[in-house]
C-alpha cells in the first residue's frame, strides 16, 4: 500500500466516524464528559437523565422527558432538564456509577440525589412534576395540553361523551383518532408533527386523540378499528353521528394528505365500525385482515409469565426490524 493511499484510507475512515457518530436524541439538554460539573452548577437545581441507546425504556421515555424540559425551560428557572448518552461519556458514567437505564438524579448545586422511584413502572409527565415541585419548589410553566392519550375503548367513549357535553362553536365535536407506535418518526416529536398541521389548516376546533399501539391496553380498542399498520387515523367529523373517515399510511402525514383526508378527498368511509369489520372480512379473496397484535397476524406472539398471570405481548415485523436495526448500532 501506497503512502497516498494509505493517507486516503485514513481520510476515508475519519469521515466514516464523523458521519456515524451517535444521534443526539436531546439537542439543547445533551451533556458530557467536557461539561458535566459546570453545567450543573448553572443553575440551583438540576435534573438528568443517563440513558443509553438502544434501551427500550429509555426510547419510551423520550417524548415524556422532552416534554418535561420545555415545560422547565423558561428564563429564570432554577431547575434545568439535562440529558447524558453514557456509551458516549463514560468519565461521568463511571464517576456517577450508573448501572441501570435509564437513571434520573436529582442535583442541589452539584450534590447528587438519587431517584431510585423512577426505574421501574411508568413515567408521566404528571408524576415528574409532581415530585420536581414538592422537591424543588421550582414551578414548571406548562402549555396548554392539545391532544389527549387513551389506552382503552372506555376511555375513548368517555372522552367522545365529553366533547358531546362540552361542544360550542368555538369546540366543536369533532375528533382526529392517531394510532401511533415508537418506531415511527413523529412519535420523537411528541406528536407536535400532527398538532402542528391541524394548526396550519386552521383547524383548532378538532380534538387530537393519541392512541399508542406499543401499550398492552391499547389492543382492545385497535382491534374495534381494525388497526393492523401505523400510523392509523380515523376522523370524526360529528360525533352524534356513527360514521367516519379511516385512512392507514406508511409514509405518516404531511399538510396535503391531512387536509385531503378531513375534507374527504382520500381515505375510505364508513357508516360504522360494523361496515369497517365487514369490509376487512371481504379483502383479500375473504380471508380477514388480522388487526395488530391479533392472533394471525404477520408477527410473533410471546407469553409472559408475571407470577399467576400470563400476559400475552405481540410483536410485530416492524418492531424486530427495529429491534434488530438497535442491535446494529452497537
Amino acid at each position: 500500500m501506497t503512502l497516498r493511499s494509505s493517507i486516503l484510507t485514513l481520510f476515508q475512515l475519519c469521515l466514516l466516524t464523523l458521519f456515524c457518530s451517535a444521534k443526539d436524541h436531546y439537542p439543547g439538554l445533551s451533556i458530557g464528559d467536557h461539561n458535566y460539573e459546570p453545567t450543573l452548577q448553572r443553575t440551583m437545581f438540576s435534573f438528568v437523565l443517563f440513558y443509553k441507546e438502544g434501551c427500550y425504556h429509555c426510547d419510551k421515555l423520550e417524548p415524556t422527558y422532552k416534554l418535561l424540559a420545555e415545560a422547565y425551560h423558561y428564563q429564570g428557572s432554577e431547575l434545568q432538564i439535562l440529558a447524558v448518552n453514557v456509551k458516549e461519556n463514560q468519565r461521568v458514567q463511571s464517576i456517577e456509577r450508573i448501572e441501570g437505564f435509564p437513571t434520573l438524579k436529582l442535583y442541589d448545586n452539584g450534590v447528587g440525589r438519587y431517584i431510585d422511584s423512577y426505574r421501574r413502572g411508568e413515567r408521566d409527565i404528571d408524576m415528574f412534576i409532581d415530585y420536581l415541585t414538592r422537591t424543588t419548589g421550582v414551578e414548571p410553566r406548562l402549555q396548554e395540553k392539545k391532544y389527549i392519550e387513551v389506552g382503552t375503548l372506555p376511555q375513548l367513549k368517555g372522552i367522545e361523551t365529553q366533547l358531546l357535553t362540552q361542544s360550542s362553536p368555538q369546540k366543536s365535536n369533532t375528533l382526529l383518532l392517531a394510532f401511533v407506535t415508537p418506531w415511527i418518526p413523529e412519535w420523537s416529536l411528541k406528536f407536535s408533527t400532527y398538532i402542528d398541521l391541524l394548526t396550519q389548516l386552521n383547524r383548532d376546533d378538532v380534538q387530537l386523540i393519541i392512541v399508542d399501539g406499543s401499550v398492552g391496553d391499547t389492543a382492545e380498542l385497535t382491534r374495534y378499528y381494525k388497526v393492523d399498520r401505523f400510523p392509523t387515523f380515523v376522523y370524526r367529523d360529528d360525533l352524534n353521528q356513527r360514521g367516519f373517515r379511516y385512512m392507514d399510511s406508511q409514509a405518516g402525514l404531511n399538510l396535503e394528505v391531512l387536509d385531503a383526508f378531513l375534507n374527504g378527498g382520500i381515505g375510505q368511509w364508513f357508516d360504522n365500525v360494523e361496515e369497517l369489520n365487514h369490509d376487512r372480512l371481504r379483502e383479500d379473496g375473504g380471508e380477514r385482515r388480522k388487526p395488530a397484535g391479533a392472533a394471525g397476524d404477520v408477527g410473533r406472539k410471546y407469553q409472559v409469565n408475571h407470577g399467576e398471570e400470563d400476559t400475552s405481548v405481540f410483536v410485530d415485523d416492524e418492531m424486530i426490524e427495529l429491534l434488530f436495526h438497535k442491535l446494529r448500532e452497537f
